[in-house]
């Protein structure tokens, strides 16, 4: 337990005075160089080759922990580890866990959706959830894979839902190669940090929509449904 006072915390000057709670994660490594730190926590970059995996995703971490109030630095050196500090703002009042709202279980008319998820345990759950509601869902771990679904003799999706931080290509890159194809696809981003990070790379067209990890099978039916009926209600108007 941690209490940071009027004069803020040296290492975390944007947070507000108030009781947090210190979580201290450190390693004895490889460590970073002074480089490497300056861009660790920076969508899509990794210090992996392509193909080797997307490293620890850190941006995802850095995302998770500043859209809920608290604040992660990172202190490190070559061949001297790495320690991450991370504060989390203590909640003033007992939170009671909310209810789902009901969800029927057969939202889904047999619409083809394709989930690239190189994470394969949020992939397979992707996959069993939208099964149960109702769709035809088929997964891939990896973006090139992905691709060569949209290129053989049944690339007819409805849906893709697609990571964004992955190896090989991140799912930007992976959307705007298949909307090159299918131009009215329409397509849902999840990831672990907010959805101006992707506009920074162009805004999002018509066609996209975000879904914020984690989340809950509520969110995922919800966004999976809406983004389906946008794309049905375009298609009758042109």
């Amino acid at each position: 337990h941690l209490v940071l006072g009027t004069t803020r915390d040296a290492g975390h000057a944007d947070l507000a005075p108030g009781d947090y709670i210190e979580l201290v994660v450190a390693d004895t490594g490889e460590g970073m160089s002074p480089e490497v730190q300056a861009r660790a926590f920076e969508p899509f970059f990794s210090t992996k080759s392509p193909g080797q995996g997307s490293g620890l995703g850190l941006s995802n971490v850095y995302g998770a922990v500043t859209q809920n109030g608290g604040a992660i630095s990172l202190t490190s050196a070559p061949a001297m580890g790495s320690r991450f500090r991370i504060l989390w703002p203590c909640a003033e009042e007992q939170v009671e866990p909310s209810e789902e709202e009901p969800v029927s279980s057969k939202v889904g008319k047999s619409e083809r959706i394709l989930v690239v998820e190189d994470e394969e345990l949020v992939r397979e759950l992707c996959v069993q959830i939208l099964k149960e509601a109702g769709y035809r869902v088929e997964g891939e771990g990896q973006p090139t894979a992905a691709l060569e679904r949209f290129r053989g003799t049944e690339a007819e999706f409805d849906l893709l839902l697609t990571d964004v931080v992955m190896p090989e290509m991140n799912g930007r890159e992976l959307a705007e190669r298949v909307l090159k194809r299918f131009p009215h696809l329409p397509i849902i981003f999840m990831s672990g940090y907010t959805r101006d990070t992707i506009n920074d790379r162009g805004e999002l067209g018509p066609n996209f929509r975000f879904l914020a990890k984690p989340f809950r099978r509520q969110g995922l039916l919800t966004e999976v449904h809406l983004a389906l009926s946008a794309a049905k209600r375009s298609a009758t108007m042109r």
